[in-house]
């Protein structure tokens, strides 16, 4: 039966003068301070305003993932993958390449690394907390790739390479270039989103661009490239052969032709390459370069394809050193070749032949011609992904006749990015507030998981919130009080256009400039007290606007789960986190009673006397595993280096005292 305030008000006061006998002997406050509030928030996370800058085309908006460790692995075959064991702790959306914004992480974290599949983005950042700053710099993949790799085989028959053809490249590895390709930003979103990162096209219902792309002049034209996209771990040359004839004559074997390699780019990454080579800049994202036709007859390069040539690209991947900008001569030196021709890549199984895609983008009546290469030996299995985008480039021709457009893929009309983070954690509280009594945090504990949604819509109103769906699940009561469960949102209700509990419509009460959630009223509708191994879930879905009145990114990073999430033991008496402000429903009288030492005029909630080592109640920040403390042992007793942490000023070096 649900206790009377009147009834509380006693029992408070008895329940006062018991603990503070039993405070003296757990040694709970220490009696040499001041009776001064304590400002400690016992918070077990940390604000730390992240700085990340991604070379990507202005107005371009990427997803990213944030880790407190390295989550890439290199496997046996040197490629490099990413973890499963591990999650991220933060996310977000860059818009135009940029995020300087605060993220509220675990409080143990020291390192942070920023990973994202965005194909024009850096795979991974690093950056190390500083005085509450993360400014995130590029991983070099090059130290993580083991010296030798597995991958010693080479695609086509052994023969010598006969480069007839190497552009001279400056400092940077990048070679005379004639201008810029005005690409529209509608073309790049809608390349990342036929071709997404890591996922097979032959899993997505995408294979039909898996083909050859090999080209056929069809009349006398001069040819330009442009690079759009290097998503590759590999030292990779792009290249080509002119075979004069069409493509239907061209031979099964290579070896009956003369193979002068033409090299166009020795080495084929982009200076925004997400996957980073320390001090190798690359080439860049719309700068054209104009190919050369390799006259045979006469043995020298001219600018204009005759009709009828057909243009066979070339990958390889290890025959250019960096370091001496010249290339190995000798086949047995690279580790692959791989040919837009497919009866040239030697593989048993013909299906997985082909290294290429080939398609174009329609775009204000224009076709954009695309190819792109897999450079990774194909298989069927985790060690490639069949994603066909690790080298994309795009073809210009004069007259734009001469190549004939390869199969349209759709215009992103409206491109959308969208990115969810995911956290979880636990709230333990001790439901005799304003007493001190035994501090067991074990009167109510509730485990969460939260996902919220980023959405950033292009030419709109920039990133915002559209969702968050939160699951509140009662794992345990170790009380006599009846105990509710709230949770307040500092958000303007206006903004919220439906709220859910378990599928069911709710109407949250507005609360000064935000709204409370009433997520139950009574544990013991759904659990029994003192019984270990129960769960009652909840699940919250918000919904948000997508206007105006959207909430956007940058306001919710100080808003996020848990909120400000409290327990009421009886009317009028709420038990929040401390500092945390109480909902418009509380009695204000109870506070600065019994052992409490809030000071509302001064935004001091929930304290108790500085020097106190305990709260009312706690956030365990990332964890789902809760050793939940016997009935009547205090917090330290079941995590002993919990009172380390508190002594020590909250120091880094205890922040983990809650992970067993």
């Amino acid at each position: 039966m649900r206790i009377n305030l009147s009834g509380l008000c006693m029992a408070c006061t008895v329940a006062g003068a018991l603990s503070l006998a039993s405070c003296m002997e757990k040694d709970l406050y220490d009696s040499s301070k001041q009776e001064t509030p304590s400002l400690a928030t016992f918070a077990t996370t940390q604000d730390v305003q992240f700085a990340i800058q991604y070379s990507v085309p202005s107005g371009y908006n990427n997803g990213f993932d944030v880790y407190s460790e390295n989550p890439m692995t290199v496997n046996s075959d040197g490629s490099i993958t990413l973890r499963t064991d591990i999650e991220p702790i933060a996310s977000g959306i860059a818009e135009s390449g940029v995020f300087n914004m605060m993220k509220r992480i675990p409080g143990y974290v020291k390192e942070l690394y920023a990973y994202s599949t965005d194909l024009y983005a850096t795979r991974l950042m690093h950056a190390t907390i500083s005085n509450g700053y993360a400014t995130f710099k590029a991983v070099d993949f090059s130290t993580l790739i083991p010296t030798t790799s597995a991958m010693t085989t080479r695609s086509t028959k052994d023969l010598k390479l006969d480069i007839v053809y190497a552009p001279a490249v400056d400092s940077r590895h990048t070679p005379a270039f004639d201008g810029y390709a005005n690409l529209p930003l509608e073309l790049y979103y809608t390349v990342r989103t036929t071709f997404p990162n890591g996922k097979s096209l032959f899993e997505t219902n995408k294979s039909k661009y898996v083909q050859e792309a090999t080209m056929e002049v069809q009349e006398d034209a001069e040819l330009w490239i442009t690079p759009l996209i290097t998503d590759c771990s590999l030292t990779n040359t792009l290249g080509y052969i002119c075979f004069d004839g069409p493509k239907s004559s061209i031979p099964s074997d290579m070896t009956q032709i003369d193979e002068k390699l033409i090299t166009i780019f020795p080495f084929a990454s982009l200076e925004n390459n997400p996957v980073a080579f320390k001090g190798v800049t690359g080439i860049n994202t719309g700068q054209l370069f104009k190919l050369k036709y390799y006259d045979k007859s006469k043995g020298t390069l001219v600018d204009k394809f005759p009709k009828g040539t057909t243009i066979i690209w070339f990958l390889a991947a290890g025959i250019y050193d960096k370091a001496t900008q010249t290339f190995n001569s000798s086949s047995n030196k690279a580790q692959n070749f791989y040919y837009s021709h497919a009866a040239w890549n030697t593989y048993e199984d013909e299906n997985l032949r082909d290294h290429t895609t080939y398609y174009s983008v329609k775009f204000n009546n224009e076709n954009y011609k695309f190819f792109g290469f897999e450079d990774t030996k194909r298989t069927n299995n985790k060690n490639c992904d069949n994603d066909f985008n690790d080298m994309v480039f795009m073809m210009k021709s004069n007259p734009t006749t001469a190549i004939e457009p390869p199969v349209v893929i759709d215009e992103e009309e409206n491109p959308i990015t969208v990115v969810e983070e995911k956290k979880k954690g636990v709230l333990a509280f001790e439901d005799n507030w304003p007493a001190a009594k035994d501090y067991d945090m074990n009167d109510i504990v509730i485990k969460y998981q939260s996902v919220t949604s980023y959405y950033n819509e292009y030419s709109s109103i920039g990133t915002c919130i559209v969702s968050i769906n939160d699951i509140f699940d009662l794992v345990h009561s170790g009380a006599n009080f009846n105990n509710g469960f709230s949770i307040k949102y500092d958000i303007d209700p206006t903004k919220v256009t439906s709220l859910m509990i378990n599928g069911q419509s709710v109407t949250p009460r507005a609360d000064g400039t935000g709204f409370v959630v009433d997520i139950f009223k009574n544990a013991f509708d759904y659990i029994r007290a003192y019984q270990p191994n129960q769960s009652h879930k909840f699940n919250v879905v918000i919904n948000f606007q997508r206007n105006d009145k959207a909430l956007r990114q940058a306001d919710f990073q100080s808003k996020v789960v848990p909120y400000n999430p409290f327990i009421i033991p009886a009317e009028g008496v709420e038990v929040h986190l401390p500092m945390k402000e109480p909902s418009a429903a509380a009695d204000m009288s109870f506070f600065g009673t019994a052992d409490d030492c809030s000071n509302p005029a001064q935004k001091i909630y929930y304290v108790g006397k500085e020097g106190a080592i305990y709260p009312w109640a706690i956030h365990l920040a990332e964890v789902t595993d809760f050793g939940i403390p016997k009935e009547g042992d205090a917090l330290d007793v079941a995590y002993p280096s919990y009172k380390s942490w508190v002594e020590s000023g909250f120091s880094q070096t205890y922040a983990k005292w809650y992970i067993k």
